[in-house]
């Protein structure tokens, strides 16, 4: 009898390993996909309480812009297995940017800026899969992909207050940072504020 139960224990033993079942192997790993695209990280996945998550819309865009960078700089350089941690992070930020925009995106903007996000924290699994494949040029185009829809996330902010922002001299293309002092661009895209009847760039 007891004999019979060890085996069975150790046939799903077995067989949990097998799958990478949660708890069994090391203990810093994780599993991604299914089948016969699984494939085992060998650090802890990341949570929200690992990454600087955004308080505003606004602070997600930037956090997110500068991810999709680092993915591109990661396939460009060669170091495709560094794009799964910053493609991780990008999901985490990008899922937390869909509730914000609720609060900080203008409604008639607001479909728009979660689409984006959503799509942003869809992409995860296929960026995951072409850096781990060792798919250069695959996860180049994921990555101008990305870069699209932070384009979309940017416009959907345009709107949206983030810090004192810069004020906009009287016919200028450019304005300058009330924070710290720089020229920054006031065409199509750039992030604004408008209080007491003037507008504020960042």
């Amino acid at each position: 009898m007891h004999e019979r139960i060890r085996r069975g224990c150790a046939a799903m033993l077995g067989a949990s390993l097998a799958v990478g079942s949660p708890g069994c192997g090391k203990k810093d790993e994780h599993v991604h996909g299914t089948g016969p695209g699984q494939h085992v990280h060998d650090q802890p996945a990341l949570t929200e309480k690992d990454v600087k998550m955004p308080a505003t819309f606004a602070e997600g865009v930037h956090h997110v812009e500068d991810l999709a960078a680092k993915i591109e700089a990661h396939a460009a350089g060669g170091t495709l297995g560094k794009v799964h941690r910053a493609a991780e992070e990008a999901k985490l930020v990008a899922d937390r940017m869909a509730d914000l925009a609720q609060k900080d995106v203008p409604a008639e903007k607001r479909a728009g800026a979660v689409a984006a996000c959503r799509a942003v924290a869809a992409m995860f699994p296929d960026l995951d899969k072409a850096g781990d494949s060792g798919q250069k040029d695959e996860t180049m185009k994921l990555a101008a992909k990305m870069k699209e829809h932070v384009a979309s996330m940017r416009a959907a902010a345009g709107s949206v207050e983030m810090g004192a922002g810069s004020e906009r001299p009287a016919g200028s293309g450019k304005a300058v940072d009330l924070v710290c002092g720089m020229e920054v661009d006031t065409g199509p895209g750039a992030l604004t504020h408008r209080h007491d009847g003037k507008d504020y760039f960042f």
